[in-house]
């Protein structure tokens, strides 16, 4: 252990406090910060803490001298680096592992994180969890939703955890997420599927009866597919990998669904049009040849018009009929891991998240509920609360 620290050099410029083991404590003139010195197989290593606290000073010291004798590297950086170069690295990371909601992390932190007073450039080592809870009550000032701004928090999370990793922090604060509403859980109902198709556009009639068969995402799922993705011999629909959010391909064969091989066949009349007309279009679902990329002002209007809601809790979305397609299947009797093939959910866990009962399993329960109140309907059955009577095992054993 180091011994009690000793003044060996008071000169105008630096004031020094040695210990044993070849290191060193000491102020640069004018600093009130201390600084360490320290030896790595005889090179002279030497880092500013940063830090008015000597006892800080030296935990550091005793950490970069335990490094040296460990044979590891002494990282003279750490603590040094700086809020915007955390949130690169969070970059890096998602591009270096392919993460499809790159886009939507760049814009939560050039529009909300690096704008930040109390981020920006600032070292991680000064960013505290009540830094952060500031943060949170500056976006709730905003009007941001909470779950909102759970995602930009979990990206300074990522930040964090990657610089900790990385041993470009020793610390890391303690980050609390805020209290989330549940999962809405809006559904279809056959009448109210009827009158939107009726109101939409021919163009979204199709991607729209598609995901209401197999509850794929309507957007990143459907209407990207091109007709490499189709075998309309075998009738099957083929997802790649990177399209699906989980990774992993789907195929739809469609073959015992009348209506989807009816959607898949006007489709490739419309394309057998287009090049008639000189237009090659790759994508099963078009606007007069062109990718669908938005159809907002569209949906709201044939909602509108449907009578279904277009605000407040009971607002349909394209994703309620990633549910519906889900309560259907289950309570058509299809077992729970056949079905979540069918939707692409990857874990049970996010598949019951919708909470799907089949109805039919309801009514058994009830019916159950309703037979021990008024008795049994047909056939005699034992009373409710009775221990039916064995003979004794003894007797029952010598007369068998």
């Amino acid at each position: 252990m180091a011994s009690a620290p000793k003044v060996v050099n008071t000169d105008t410029r630096n004031t020094y406090l040695k210990f044993r083991g070849k290191g060193s404590i000491f102020k640069k003139a004018g600093s009130k910060t201390y600084s360490i010195r320290w030896y790595d197989d005889g090179v002279r290593r030497q880092e500013a803490t940063g830090s008015r606290d000597f006892k800080q000073a030296k935990r550091l010291l005793a950490m970069r001298q335990g490094a040296v004798a460990r044979g590891e590297e002494p990282e003279p950086q750490l603590g040094k680096l700086r809020f915007d170069e955390a949130m690169d690295a969070v970059m890096l990371d998602y591009k270096v592992n392919s993460r499809k909601s790159i886009d939507d992390a760049e814009c939560r932190i050039r529009l909300h994180l690096l704008p930040y007073s109390d981020f920006g450039r600032r070292r991680m080592k000064t960013i505290t969890a009540e830094t952060i809870k500031q943060y949170q009550a500056h976006r709730q000032d905003e009007g941001a939703a909470n779950a909102t701004i759970n995602r930009e928090v979990a990206l300074v999370k990522r930040a964090f955890n990657l610089a900790y990793a990385d041993r470009k922090i020793h610390w890391k604060p303690q980050i609390h997420m805020l209290p989330e509403p549940k999962p809405v859980q809006n559904f279809f109902e056959p009448d109210q599927v009827e009158d939107l198709l009726a109101n939409l556009p021919e163009a979204l009639r199709g991607p729209i009866k598609l995901a209401n068969w197999c509850g794929w995402r309507v957007h990143s799922e459907i209407l990207p597919l091109q007709w490499h993705q189709v075998d309309r011999r075998r009738k099957s629909i083929y997802l790649n990998a990177e399209q699906a959010k989980n990774n992993e391909p789907k195929d739809l064969p469609y073959e015992q669904i009348d209506e989807l091989v009816e959607v898949i066949e006007k489709q490739w009349q419309e394309r057998k049009r287009l090049i008639a007309d000189g237009k090659l279009c790759p994508f099963v679902f078009h606007r007069n040849g062109k990718e669908i990329k938005d159809f907002r002002r569209a949906w709201k209007a044939a909602c509108t018009k449907a009578g279904l809601a277009i605000t407040g809790k009971y607002k349909k979305v394209p994703h309620d009929f990633r549910r519906t397609a889900a309560r259907n299947l289950i309570e058509a009797g299809v077992p729970e891991l056949t079905a979540m093939k069918v939707t692409g959910h990857k874990s049970r866990e996010s598949f019951r998240r919708y909470s799907i009962i089949a109805k039919d399993d309801v009514k058994m329960a009830l019916g159950k509920v309703a037979e021990s109140k008024r008795g049994p309907l047909r056939g005699p059955s034992p009373k409710l609360g009775e221990i039916e009577q064995f003979e004794d095992r003894a007797k029952m054993a010598v007369n068998s």
